[in-house]
């Protein structure tokens, strides 16, 4: 089965898959990774930064894979519960982070679960398991 990240209405008003996740998170990475500035002086090394670039470009849209995000994206109803794609990647990420280091598996989470929104205060926001 192919899996899109993005689709588009034809001429008829039936929508298809026009880009496949492969394709938008390879482009993702690629992107993300070509402008990193290893030379900031974090309190992380860039080698530990760059690891969670990567991560975070990987799994920030993990959720597209569920049957109802594709099922949404080709124009069904679904529950916006449901087709919400963010929670899933920024679960994933905060738990192959957390061993690592809490602090990065936590802003791998924040970043993920807010890609779509505006990167509010995080200090206010709560990880929830579901």
């Amino acid at each position: 089965m192919e899996f899109f990240s993005h689709a588009e209405t034809r001429q008829d008003k039936t929508r298809r898959g026009s880009k496949t996740m492969l394709v938008h998170t390879n482009g993702v990475r690629e992107n993300a990774m070509t402008h990193f500035l290893s030379g900031i002086n974090f309190s992380y090394s860039s080698e530990q930064v760059s690891g969670l670039l990567h991560d975070v470009c990987q799994l920030h849209d993990l959720g597209k894979y569920t049957q109802f995000f594709q099922a949404y994206l080709l124009g069904e109803k679904v529950d916006p519960q449901k087709k919400s794609h963010a929670r899933l990647g920024a679960y994933t990420i905060y738990e192959k982070w957390l061993d690592k280091d809490p602090v990065l598996a936590y802003w791998g989470y924040f970043l993920i679960k807010n890609h779509h929104t505006s990167l509010h205060w995080y200090l206010r926001m709560e990880i929830r398991k579901p």
